[in-house]
């Protein structure tokens, strides 16, 4: 999409395994129909898709209406440019997300350590591979882990997106850098790092009705509930962490989804299907500042 005079074209942006920490929320089974939603004014147009950062090998998503609306889109807006951006590398992620000075289980009671235990064997990983992390990089290796375990380790909607634009030569644009959401990561606080790790911890011993209810949310496209499970569990047990992680993440996506909407063209936006749900959600800021949403599937 073309800006109008005075605003400044988005730079290329990347992701980052930090954005992994979500992934649960976005697990799905056999058949998908993600909810969508559009903004249109008179020479605009804006498409909204709910993703998912993980999906098993033989999953089949598309629906007649994201492919209509991807191809009838000038280009892709991803959370971060997955093909082009390195920012997240091993350097980044060292400085980010390692704790040489204070091991991980030092921080855990002993009840937390057992679990700690037991969720990394059913992750497929050992305890001594997460000690010199700070909690919540290990949250985020755990919830890789456990996806994989549960056969959820074939590319999520949105590197099929970035793959299928690139084949395409469709312009692949993004909110974020890698190293921006380590960052985010990083900035919480030592008892905000352990409330998403202890959060990890209890939702991966109990995981099963958890991830059904997950499944059926997505599958279905009941924002709602996924909402609620995911980021309202956030919300709930700790405000700061989600004010941090998911509220002004939301606002920037909202800021410059009403820039495009200020220019012309047809942009299609993919991003984590827990930032289109609940009382902060990305169309609820976009209505804030008087641009109008629908859903359509």
């Amino acid at each position: 999409m073309q800006n109008r005079p005075g605003r400044a074209a988005a730079p290329h942006r990347w992701r980052t395994l930090a954005a992994a920490a979500a992934i649960v929320a976005g697990v799905a089974p056999a058949a998908a129909d993600p909810a969508l939603w559009v903004a249109r004014d008179a020479d605009s147009t804006v498409w909204l898709l709910g993703t998912v950062h993980v999906l098993e090998t033989t999953r089949e998503w598309h629906t007649a209406a994201i492919d209509d609306a991807f191809d009838a889109s000038d280009e892709l807006w991803l959370e971060i440019d997955l093909l082009n951006d390195d920012s997240a590398g091993f350097l980044a992620m060292a400085k980010h997300g390692t704790s040489p000075d204070r091991s991980l289980t030092s921080r855990l009671s002993a009840a937390e350590r057992a679990k700690l235990d037991r969720v990394a064997a059913a992750a497929g990983m050992t305890v001594a591979s997460l000690e010199g992390l700070r909690p919540w990089l290990a949250a985020v290796q755990l919830t890789v882990g456990l996806a994989k375990g549960a056969g959820l380790d074939g590319p999520g909607t949105d590197l099929q997106l970035a793959r299928l634009a690139a084949m395409r030569d469709k312009p692949i644009r993004a909110f974020e850098t890698g190293e921006a959401q380590l960052k985010l990561f990083s900035s919480l606080t030592d008892e905000q790092e352990l409330a998403l790790l202890r959060q990890t911890l209890d939702e991966a011993e109990g995981g099963a009705a958890t991830l059904r209810r997950l499944v059926a949310a997505w599958a279905s496209g009941d924002v709602d509930t996924l909402e609620t499970i995911g980021d309202g569990a956030i919300r709930d047990s700790d405000p700061g962490a989600y004010e941090a992680l998911i509220v002004r993440r939301n606002r920037a996506f909202a800021d410059r989804i009403a820039a495009l909407m200020a220019g012309s063209g047809t942009a299609f936006v993919a991003v984590g299907a827990a930032h289109l749900g609940g009382p902060d959600s990305v169309q609820r800021l976009l209505a804030d500042k008087g641009v109008a949403t629908e859903r359509v599937e």
